[in-house]
């Protein structure tokens, strides 16, 4: 709810029309900015309720495939609730995954940095087929402006400043409460 208040969708369609970012790269950037969502959220439900009703209509007006759009938003979603510090399933895989070498669980830091060998190549590998799925896809009709100017907000901008705070202190070591709590401030 409060990254939805935030409007951190509209701030990332305000990105997308100030940096003229269209077709093969809209494909690419709702796949990106859906993930770094889910990082934030820690939800992949979340992600995709709060990004399809913006994203999708924004790309399948700039003249994307629909199926392509939902997939890059559902993939996105999925990619970004796996990496999260702040996942419900990053936080129980850790807590139950016990130490060889010593006492005690994994810590949730720990787990995100063990599993970036994994997401980083799958991500890059991913935002690269997402471009060229996206290849020709490209329109500027007046129902794109229209979506584009109802769901574009630059303050929404703002709230990737405690997102990329918390995944840094989370990555650093700390806490999930901590790390929640930096952002949080």
């Amino acid at each position: 709810k409060m990254m939805g208040k935030a409007q951190v969708a509209e701030g990332l369609i305000w990105f997308t029309t100030a940096v003229g970012i269209k077709g093969a790269f809209f494909v690419m950037f709702t796949y990106i900015a859906s993930a770094f969502f889910g990082i934030a959220t820690g939800t992949s439900i979340g992600t995709v309720f709060t990004m399809a009703p913006v994203l999708f209509p924004a790309a399948v007006a700039m003249g994307v495939n629909p199926a392509i759009a939902a997939g890059a938003i559902l993939s996105g979603a999925a990619t970004g609730d796996h990496f999260a510090p702040v996942s419900d399933t990053t936080i129980l895989s850790s807590s139950t995954q016990q130490y060889r070498t010593r006492k005690g669980s994994a810590d949730i830091g720990g787990v995100v940095r063990a599993r970036m060998k994994y997401v980083i190549p799958a991500f890059l590998i991913t935002i690269t087929l997402y471009f060229l799925f996206g290849l020709g896809t490209e329109s500027t009709t007046a129902v794109t402006q229209e979506i584009v100017s109802k769901y574009s907000n630059a303050t929404g901008m703002l709230m990737l400043f405690p997102i990329c705070i918390v995944l840094y202190v989370a990555i650093k070591g700390k806490s999930v409460f901590e790390a929640l709590v930096y952002g949080i401030l």
